[in-house]
C-alpha cells in the first residue's frame, strides 16, 4: 500500500485503515479503537453494520492467518485495486504501483473507448486488462488457504420511499438531519481553518450557512475563474454577508495553457487518475496557488459541496414522472445520453451502443418495463456507483495531493439514508430541497417552478420536442457557430488548454463543446500512458 497524500495507512497488528472515522457525536476515533470494534463485525460478515455504526470516509484491510477482507466505503473514498492471478492476490491503493506486477501492461481497448466517452471506466475494470478495482459499497474476501476470491456487495444507493407526510413534516425532518450531520462535521474540525469552494449553487451555500449557524468562525470562502464571472460575484456577496474572508483566483486562457502543459499537472494527473477516471482539474490551479503561496494554514480542511444535487434528485430525468411506465431501452438510452457524452460518437460507432447497454444492465435491475419509481431508482443506482463514486468524489484528490484534509457532508450516511427514503415526486428537480432552501434560508432559484403541476405540460412538450429534433439542422449550425465564440467567454477559461485553432479542429471533428475539455483531458491522458510505456497509439473511434 502507498502512503502518498495526507491520509496514511494506520496499522494495528496485521490490519490497517486509511481515512478518518468519527462517532455519532463527531468525535474522531483512532485507528486501533476502530479496528478493534470492526474486526468482530467483519468476521461475521456484518459489513453494513460497520458503515452504519461509524461516520466518515475510509477503507480498511482485515488480515489474519485465514483470509484478507478489504472494504471500501459507500462512495469508494479511498479506492482499492488488485491483481488476481494463479489464485494469488496483490493489493494496492494506487493502480500505477501495481503495473510492475502485470504480465501484460497493454490497455484494454474497450475500456479506453469507454473512458473517452465517459471520462472513467465502469464496473470493476480499469484501463489495464489485468488490473481490477473494488466498486463503491463492496468488500473483497480472499481465502488464503484455498486462494478463492469473493466480492460482497454490502451497500447500494436504492430508494424505499418509506417517509411520508406533508412537506412541513419533511422539512423539519431534513432540517434535523442537517443539524446532526453538520454538528458531527463541526466537532471533527477541532477549530482548524476551513476552506469552502463557494459558488452560486445551493450545496456550497448550505455548507457555509450551516457553519455560520453553528458558530464556526475560522472559515475562508473562495472561488475562481475569469474576473467578475457570475459565480464569483454571487460568492463574494454571500461571504461578505456572512462576514467570512473571501479569496479569488484568476483564471485565463493563457494561464490554462501553461498550467495544463506543465509537469506539475502531469504529476497530479498520475496521482489522481488511478487508471480509472480523468483527474479533476477545475480547482487544481487554485489549490496549487494556495499551497505554493502559503495562503491557507497547513492543516486547513476543505469542504466542497460534492454532491448535493445528485442525492437530492436533480439528475433524474424529469419526464420519468410523466409516464405510466418506461421501457428498458428508454432507461438505457437516458443513461447513455446523459453520461456517455464527452464527444459525439453515436454515428461513428453505433455498435458500441449494444456493449454499453449490456454493461449498464449488469449494474441495474434488468426488466422489460419499469415504473417511474423503478426507472429513477436504477438511473440513480448506476450514476452513484459509476459517475459519483469514480469521477465526482475523486475530485478530493485535488486537496490530498497538496496535503490538505477534506470532508464531504453531503455523503454522510445519515443524509444519504434520508434521501433514499423520500418519494420520487419530492426528488424530481430537487423539488423538496429547493422548497426547503427557500423556506429556511430564503433562497429563491429558477428551478423552483412547480414541477409536479407541470407534468402534463411536460408530457405534451416532449412530443413536440421529438418532432422538432428531427428538423434541427439549423439549430445545430447556429449552436456550433456559438461554440466558436465560447472559446473566449467561458467563465472558467477552460478552453485555454488548447490554442484557438486546435479548439476549432476539435469542435469540427468531435462536435461537442459542452464537455470538450474533459474529452481532451481523457484523450491526452491515454496518450501519456502510451508514451510512458512505449505502446503504439490507436485512433479514437
Amino acid at each position: 500500500m502507498q502512503n502518498s497524500g495526507i491520509y496514511k495507512w494506520q496499522k494495528h497488528d496485521k490490519s490497517a485503515i486509511k481515512g478518518f472515522i468519527y462517532d455519532s457525536n463527531g468525535n474522531l476515533i483512532n485507528s486501533e479503537n476502530f479496528l478493534s470494534q470492526i474486526i468482530p463485525l467483519v468476521k461475521n460478515m456484518q459489513y453494513s453494520e460497520v458503515f452504519n455504526k461509524f461516520y466518515g470516509h475510509f477503507s480498511f484491510i482485515i488480515n489474519n492467518d485465514n483470509y484478507f477482507i478489504i472494504c471500501v466505503d459507500k462512495i469508494r473514498s479511498f479506492p482499492i485495486f488488485y491483481i488476481y492471478k494463479d489464485r494469488s492476490i496483490i493489493l494496492s491503493d494506487s493502480a500505477r504501483s501495481l503495473l510492475e506486477n502485470c504480465r501484460d501492461k497493454s490497455l484494454d481497448e474497450d475500456a479506453v473507448n469507454e473512458f473517452l466517452k465517459l471520462g472513467y471506466v465502469t464496473g470493476t475494470q480499469t484501463l489495464i486488462k489485468e488490473l481490477k478495482q473494488l466498486k463503491a459499497g463492496q468488500c473483497l474476501v480472499y481465502d488464503k488457504k484455498t486462494g478463492s476470491l469473493e466480492i460482497n456487495k454490502y451497500y447500494q444507493f436504492l430508494h424505499k420511499d418509506s417517509l411520508s407526510g406533508d412537506e412541513e413534516k419533511l422539512f423539519k425532518m431534513l432540517d434535523n438531519v442537517h443539524e446532526r450531520v453538520f454538528s458531527r462535521l463541526f466537532n471533527s474540525l477541532n477549530g482548524r481553518q476551513v476552506a469552502v469552494p463557494l459558488s452560486s449553487g445551493l450545496d456550497s451555500r448550505l455548507i457555509i450557512f450551516m457553519l455560520k449557524k453553528l458558530g464556526y468562525s475560522n472559515v475562508v470562502a473562495y472561488t475562481f475563474g475569469r474576473p467578475d464571472n457570475f459565480e464569483a460575484v454571487v460568492s463574494r456577496k454571500i461571504s461578505d454577508k456572512l462576514g467570512y474572508k473571501w479569496l479569488f483566483v484568476d483564471y485565463s486562457l493563457k494561464k490554462w495553457y501553461q498550467w495544463y502543459h506543465s509537469e506539475e499537472r502531469k504529476k497530479f494527473s498520475n496521482y489522481a487518475d488511478n487508471l480509472t477516471a480523468i483527474a479533476h482539474l477545475l480547482e487544481w490551479p487554485t489549490v496549487n496557488f494556495f499551497k505554493t503561496n502559503r495562503v491557507l494554514n497547513d492543516d486547513c480542511i476543505f469542504i466542497p459541496g460534492h454532491t448535493g444535487d445528485f442525492i437530492t434528485g436533480m439528475h433524474i430525468p424529469e419526464w420519468f414522472l410523466g409516464k405510466k411506465y418506461i421501457y428498458q431501452d428508454e432507461l438505457l438510452d437516458s443513461i447513455i445520453k446523459k453520461h456517455y457524452n464527452l464527444y459525439d460518437w453515436t454515428k461513428k460507432s453505433p455498435k458500441d451502443f449494444h456493449l454499453y447497454k449490456q454493461k449498464i444492465l449488469s449494474i441495474i435491475e434488468e426488466k422489460d418495463i419499469y415504473s417511474p419509481d423503478e426507472a429513477a431508482n436504477n438511473f440513480e443506482l448506476w450514476e452513484w456507483q459509476e459517475r459519483q463514486a469514480k469521477f465526482i468524489c475523486n475530485a478530493v484528490r485535488e486537496y490530498e495531493f497538496y496535503n490538505y484534509e477534506w470532508r464531504l457532508p453531503f455523503w454522510d450516511g445519515e443524509l444519504m439514508d434520508f434521501w433514499c427514503n423520500i418519494p420520487l415526486r419530492y426528488r424530481i428537480k430537487r423539488n423538496l430541497f429547493h422548497k426547503y432552501m427557500l423556506k429556511y434560508y430564503s433562497i429563491e432559484t429558477s428551478s423552483l417552478s412547480p414541477v409536479i403541476k407541470n407534468i402534463r405540460r411536460k408530457k405534451r412538450s416532449r412530443k413536440i420536442y421529438d418532432l422538432l429534433s428531427r428538423i434541427n439542422k439549423v439549430y445545430i449550425f447556429l449552436r456550433k457557430l456559438k461554440i466558436f465564440f465560447n472559446y473566449y467567454h467561458h467563465h472558467l477559461a477552460l478552453p485555454g488548454v488548447l490554442k484557438f485553432y486546435e479548439y476549432i479542429k476539435y469542435i469540427i471533428k468531435y462536435g461537442n463543446d459542452v464537455h470538450i475539455t474533459l474529452f481532451i483531458d481523457a484523450q491526452w491522458q491515454i496518450n501519456d500512458y502510451y508514451e510512458d510505456f512505449n505502446i503504439p497509439k490507436k485512433k479514437v473511434n
